[in-house]
């Protein structure tokens, strides 16, 4: 990664010139990088930041991350579990919704996550699946009923919605035999 060497290489000099406001700023951009070490960054900015100023900083570093694949969603949620910072979860969630891991991802963070954002989440999955439903042929039906199996096992405010949702399901697409089969099962 050519950006994170330049980065390394101005960190060297914000160092020899004992440059702390800089130092944090480079660390943070470092932090939000694709592909890299996010959980040195993070060491790095908490021996960096003042203790007081501690809490709003990691709240905001969290809310700033442009884009995240997988695995970088894994490993910046469970620092967000670490540093008890439970409300930032619903974003780097939500920015992850389209990925095939989302079920597990909600799976293993939804006992962190309020009652609130858990439903949001969920209503948010749901509102995926009722697009892919619309338009779904019938070896698509197999994923769709994946994806609300897993969520139904998640945490009670998944499970009731989800049950709400299965049943509008067999309301309105009581006519796909392959669907209501696989949903049965």
């Amino acid at each position: 990664n050519a950006t994170e060497t330049w980065h390394l290489q101005k960190v060297a000099i914000l160092e020899k010139r004992n440059d702390k406001a800089g130092l944090i700023e480079e660390y943070r951009r470092l932090f939000r990088q694709h592909l890299v070490d996010k959980r040195t960054y993070l060491e790095k900015l908490k021996e960096l930041v003042a203790k007081e100023e501690w809490d709003e900083f990691v709240m905001k570093l969290f809310g700033d991350i442009p884009h995240i694949t997988d695995d970088d969603c894994i490993l910046v949620c469970d620092m967000i579990v670490e540093e008890k910072k439970f409300s930032c979860l619903m974003k780097i969630l939500l920015d992850n919704v389209m990925s095939f891991s989302r079920v597990q991802l909600f799976k293993k963070y939804a006992p962190y996550m309020s009652e609130e954002d858990q439903a949001t989440y969920t209503n948010h999955v749901i509102e995926e699946l009722r697009m892919h439903l619309s338009y779904a042929k019938s070896k698509s039906y197999g994923y769709i009923v994946d994806d609300i199996k897993g969520m139904y096992t998640c945490s009670e405010v998944s499970k009731k919605l989800i049950s709400d949702f299965v049943e509008e399901v067999e309301y309105n697409y009581g006519n796909r035999p392959a669907l209501m089969r696989l949903l049965r099962n």
